[in-house]
């Protein structure tokens, strides 16, 4: 139960990770498009309007940019964690796993060597 919860808990934050970089790419488009000479050839009303346009295209990348930011800064540390917690979990549960291991391969050594010995006695 514990480990669907924690997968439940990373899944949702990868998921947010993936968001995070659609949200900087986003506002990296919307920078560059506000950068974008529009209309400076124009005069008037339609000038001061596109600026204006410009402006709030320029706003609105830099909050998404912010956004993206914010949700970087707040799971990197949660992750970074839970990715170090599952290796120290990793570890004890590997540990015990090599200490197994190195008692059946001396145990399996020890049968093939009794084996060895029958088959020989037997066959004098």
């Amino acid at each position: 139960m514990v480990y669907i919860r924690a997968y439940d808990q990373s899944r949702s934050m990868l998921i947010t990770v993936a968001r995070a970089a659609i949200e900087d790419e986003y506002a990296r488009k919307l920078l560059s498009l506000a950068r974008k000479p529009l209309g400076s050839q124009e005069t008037g009303t339609l000038r001061a309007s596109l600026d204006v346009l410009r402006g709030e295209v320029e706003a609105m990348g830099k909050s998404h940019q912010s956004i993206a930011g914010q949700m970087k800064t707040e799971l990197e540390e949660p992750l970074s964690a839970f990715a170090g917690a599952m290796k120290e979990r990793r570890k004890i549960v590997q540990g015990g796993i090599d200490k197994i291991l190195k008692v059946k391969m001396q145990q399996t050594a020890v049968v093939n060597k009794v084996k060895l010995l029958w088959y020989l006695r037997r066959s004098f």
